[in-house]
């Protein structure tokens, strides 16, 4: 589980997920203090989860996360993804929540929760997009996101430089966002398959916590019905290719799912707690 050693481009976890390794992210909040994500970036994570669904949706506090987690070189050795307020089934209706993650805070990925239904997944897309130029080889899904690159320079590039890479990898080979939604239903494991063949899909993350709930196990884990959603799920998304994870709160428990397929885990904690974690996963000294 070694960390890509060098980075080719400009989103890591992308560069990670390419050459098929295995992402480590460390889970965090507005409540966070800036000194823990200055931090958590010099530990060897892959990437940062910062949720704004169950803390304060501020897209100031996020954009003080990214600059406190660019490195001295203007690079990012650890990638900042957000998860926004808004569930999967709203943001057709709530598109300025991922432009304002983009443009304000300059993020690299967002996740979307509750993506239970294709309809849903392809909105995700169309917000994430610009409108495609007119020698695009991914016309389609059509981006609707307003052109106002505020937090290109966070990236080290003009806002025209910005628009050439401001797309979803892999549907843009050379695009340096990623798309993440979020499976936390026993529905969208039901029409996983439909969902992660949605043009401009990165990667997918099961909430276990929401799936248990959901199936009837709320405050719950290890619930065998809920299990095989799970494998399910891996197997869905290892038949299609798209790299999948989930919550993990130990190495031992990364080591095992890992065996199962996955391939993108998220840890909570202090950052003493993640260095333990990537100790015993050989990534630390």
């Amino acid at each position: 589980v070694s960390p890509v050693e060098a980075q080719s481009r400009l989103n890591h976890m992308i560069d990670v997920l390419a050459n098929g390794g295995v992402t480590i992210a460390a889970n965090v909040n507005a409540f966070t203090p800036v000194s823990t994500i200055q931090a958590l970036r010099e530990l060897p994570l892959d990437w940062v989860f910062i949720d704004m669904e169950h803390g304060p949706f501020e897209p100031r506090t996020l954009r003080e996360f990214v600059l406190a987690l660019r490195a001295p070189d203007g690079t990012f050795p650890v990638t900042p993804v957000a998860r926004v307020a808004a569930n999967c089934s709203e943001i057709k209706f709530n598109q300025w929540q991922v432009k304002q993650v983009l443009d304000v805070g300059a993020a690299f990925g967002v996740a979307l929760a509750h993506c239970d239904k294709r309809e849903w997944v392809e909105e995700g897309v169309i917000a994430m997009r610009y409108p495609p130029f007119q020698n695009d080889d991914s016309q389609r899904p059509r981006g609707l996101r307003g052109f106002g690159p505020t937090g290109a320079g966070i990236w080290g590039l003009t806002g025209a430089q910005y628009a050439q890479v401001a797309d979803l990898w892999p549907l843009d080979p050379n695009g340096e966002l990623l798309f993440i939604p979020l499976l936390e239903s026993n529905e969208a494991i039901n029409h996983l398959g439909s969902m992660l063949t949605v043009p401009g899909v990165g990667a997918t993350v099961i909430g276990t916590a929401d799936l248990h709930a959901d199936m009837g196990f709320a405050g719950q884990s290890g619930v065998p019905e809920v299990e095989a959603q799970i494998q399910k799920a891996a197997e869905i998304a290892g038949r299609l290719g798209v790299p999948i994870g989930l919550p993990a709160g130990s190495a031992a428990e990364i080591q095992r799912r890992i065996a199962q397929g996955f391939r993108i885990f998220i840890v909570g904690g202090s950052p003493a707690t993640l260095a333990d974690i990537l100790r015993d996963l050989g990534r630390y000294k």
